[in-house]
């Protein structure tokens, strides 16, 4: 006997990524992405209602979507992470020359993660005699970048260390430079969801950002510090996707500065 071809189910096509190579198939097709300013680009709205439905990572993400007209059922789909424990992983060894309070933060060197706001405002709340560090872990950056940053912001000896690990981590890695951290910092424009301050909440650790945004969805007021902000014209960028009646977060420094204090002198 010739057994029967196995009969296959229902094809559903997903499209994770920027919404401008989303392409509706004869299939289920369903777009899922992230974005972070006050709108989607006008180019969006078509490609995402072609779809048959669109995923997004935030409620805030819906609401931009929607208020963009998008007509298509729009789903938040919520963020996971793998079970938090803690690994063995020895931290980085440079921790041991950093004073013992570090406030970290994690993310792409870019506009959009406001690193320009936090060193202005680390450099300028601290000095070498507060025993206080900041550790930034970031990718898109060399030593020479780094330099010039120190140089624009007159960098000294007086100054409170700031140390910029550019290594490849892997899981564990991350994990236990988190662990031996006391405190997040994320200044940020704008995020569609902001997974590391997800990894910083989920390890405890206090966690300072802007309040608006994506992170709202896990972070608020009681379980977080959220820095003042205003809406801003967003500055040209080279990414797709941005245009200039966009809009993002511009935090306070002298907020931001006062809530990195306070963090650090009521630690416990």
């Amino acid at each position: 006997m010739i057994a029967k071809p196995e009969k296959k189910g229902n094809k559903i096509y997903i499209f994770h990524q920027l919404p401008e190579n989303w392409r509706r198939r004869l299939h289920p097709s369903i777009g899922f992405t992230y974005w972070e300013t006050s709108k989607i680009h006008d180019n969006w709205v078509r490609m995402a209602n072609q779809m048959n439905a669109v995923f997004l990572s935030s409620l805030h993400n819906i609401e931009i979507f929607r208020n963009a007209g998008v007509k298509v059922p729009l789903f938040h789909i919520r963020p996971s992470l793998s079970h938090v424990s803690s690994s063995s992983e020895q931290p980085p060894k440079y921790l041991r020359k950093l004073p013992p309070f570090r406030f970290l933060s994690v993310s792409q060197w870019v506009e959009r993660k406001g690193f320009d706001i936090l060193l202005k405002a680390f450099w300028e709340e601290f000095t070498a005699d507060d025993n206080v560090a900041l550790v930034i872990k970031t990718f898109d950056l060399d030593a020479q970048d780094v330099e010039r940053i120190k140089i624009k912001h007159g960098v000294s000896a007086q100054s409170a260390p700031v140390y910029f690990d550019l290594e490849p981590r892997n899981d564990n890695e991350m994990d236990a430079l988190y662990r031996n951290c006391q405190a997040f910092v994320l200044p940020s424009r704008g995020e569609g969801l902001g997974y590391p301050l997800l990894e910083a909440a989920a390890r405890g650790l206090p966690v300072i950002t802007t309040g608006w945004g994506g992170q709202l969805d896990f972070l608020q007021e009681h379980t977080s510090y959220l820095i003042p902000y205003q809406l801003v014209p967003v500055k040209p960028q080279s990414y797709y996707g941005y245009q200039s009646d966009q809009l993002w977060a511009e935090v306070s420094v002298p907020e931001l500065r006062n809530i990195m204090r306070s963090v650090f002198e009521n630690y416990e």
